[in-house]
């Protein structure tokens, strides 16, 4: 049994498919990211999988529940991209409505989220800005210890302190073993906390696999400065892109040989070198920019 089970879904929005035949099976304690552009179908799937947008086809299962049955609604916690909370309630009232859904809740916990985020409760919510309205939103989601949390760009409003509170919480739990859905479009935190993601591109999943092996299938990145100008049979021979930066370094991805790399640059008089993993945000864009595709 999976956390989250989707078959051959579709949503279309008149002849537009939003959604565009989605398999996707993700297994209790992942912690999953969802990646994607604007208008990919990341948001409509999200809604689709909740019961609040009903789908053209497919079936979904949430905890091993059908969601027509609407029973898996206490198990679990989301957070969309824009948190709809009440205007005219103080966040002590918000914050206590969304408990009365829950028939036992850890109230110790909810104190201890309360201080985690910084959440003054004596405010009223239209009193909060974007990213204090975000972080009771999130203590709303968290308070029930979820057996499966879905965030739909949960991280952005945050600062910098907040999201790293934020990632330390969900880590925790994850390691508890919740479930988590991640939609982002940051891609450094998805590359830092997420086992596994699926990429979604004009409604289809086109790549879905674990976090590592994709960043260790793509090599090492280089960054360099050097005094001379390198010789570029060696990136020829490696069929090398490589981008200029504005200090006059050039940066790359590399697949071959780490030692005929380092004799090749022995060479030279080098100002800077730096080697570090492939960014996701680098693999990302090839799947944009070069059409590819997997089911």
């Amino acid at each position: 049994m999976k956390a989250i089970s989707i078959n051959r879904l579709c949503k279309n929005y008149g002849k537009l498919a939003a959604v565009d035949n989605i398999n996707l099976d993700i297994s209790y304690g992942d912690f999953f990211g969802f990646i994607g552009p604007n208008g990919a179908g990341k948001t409509t799937t999200i809604k689709t999988m909740l019961n609040l947008l009903n789908p053209y086809t497919g079936h979904i299962k949430i905890l091993g529940k059908d969601i027509k049955l609407n029973q898996f609604q206490k198990d679990i916690g989301y957070v969309p991209g824009e948190a709809s909370l009440y205007d005219n309630l103080r966040v002590k009232e918000q914050i206590n409505y969304f408990g009365r859904f829950f028939d036992k809740l850890d109230q110790d916990y909810v104190n201890e989220l309360k201080t985690i985020f910084l959440i003054d409760d004596r405010k009223k919510i239209s009193e909060l800005s974007l990213g204090n309205k975000k972080k009771v939103a999130i203590v709303c989601a968290l308070m029930n210890k979820p057996k499966l949390l879905i965030f739909d760009e949960v991280s952005n409003s945050l600062d910098p302190m907040m999201q790293k509170a934020l990632f330390g919480e969900l880590l925790r739990l994850n390691k508890l073993g919740t479930t988590i859905f991640f939609s982002s479009h940051n891609l450094e935190e998805v590359q830092t906390y997420c086992k596994n993601i699926a990429i979604i591109r004009e409604g289809k999943i086109i790549k879905k696999d674990n976090v590592k092996k994709i960043i260790d299938s793509n090599g090492i990145q280089i960054t360099i400065k050097t005094k001379q100008k390198l010789n570029p049979g060696f990136l020829q021979k490696h069929n090398i892109k490589h981008d200029e930066m504005g200090t006059g370094a050039i940066t790359f991805a590399y697949k071959g040989d780490v030692d005929e790399l380092i004799y090749y640059l022995s060479k030279y008089k080098l100002e800077y070198l730096r080697i570090t993993d492939v960014k996701l945000e680098n693999i990302f864009d090839e799947y944009y920019e070069g059409g590819s595709d997997e089911s």
